[in-house]
């Protein structure tokens, strides 16, 4: 029992220093951002909050900010999944119960184009709740899917939505 507390004890001071030593480096950063040392440090901070938003395994964090700290605009290059090769289903009633059945394309499309928004405006959001300093006055994003194209084979990056917005409107949605 000593040797496992002694363990516990010896983990616990390794895991204090580590946090410690985390927590300045996160108000280095922090500072960095209110003090606006630089177009860098601003994003760098923007970029480190975005990295600690909870997402869904699938989900490839792969985004770019610039800031333009005279307007005061943020541009968000968002990698959207590509979700047309995924099946979609809905459920079907029937007499006694539901039935899993494919989406029809009509439906599928709607549904990525709602996916695709609601991501692109999501990430938005979270980039206004964590601007305490109201450095950014626009957030704009452009949502991208990388997918293999049919036609060479080869992998092509396309735009397929661009949104902005000033910060307070996005404070008033409501995203929960």
């Amino acid at each position: 029992f000593e040797a496992i507390s002694a363990q516990w004890l010896d983990d616990k001071t390794d895991w204090e220093e580590q946090a410690a030593t985390e927590k300045l480096a996160w108000r280095r950063i922090r500072d960095g951002y209110r003090d606006s040392l630089s177009e860098m440090a601003i994003t760098y901070y923007l970029h480190l909050c975005l990295d600690a938003v909870p997402m869904p395994n699938w989900f490839q964090r792969d985004y770019n900010l610039t800031f333009s700290p005279d307007e005061g605009i943020l541009l968000l290059d968002l990698r959207i999944p590509d979700f047309s090769s995924m099946t979609f289903v809905k459920d079907r009633d029937l007499k006694f119960g539901t039935k899993e059945v494919p989406a029809t394309n009509k439906e599928k499309l709607a549904l990525i184009e709602r996916l695709s928004a609601f991501l692109a405006i999501r990430f938005m959001w979270e980039l206004q709740q964590v601007d305490d300093d109201n450095k950014l006055r626009l957030i704009a994003c452009n949502g991208f899917v990388v997918r293999d194209d049919p036609a060479t084979g080869l992998k092509r990056q396309d735009v397929i939505l661009s949104v902005m917005s000033n910060p307070e409107a996005l404070a008033s949605l409501k995203l929960a």
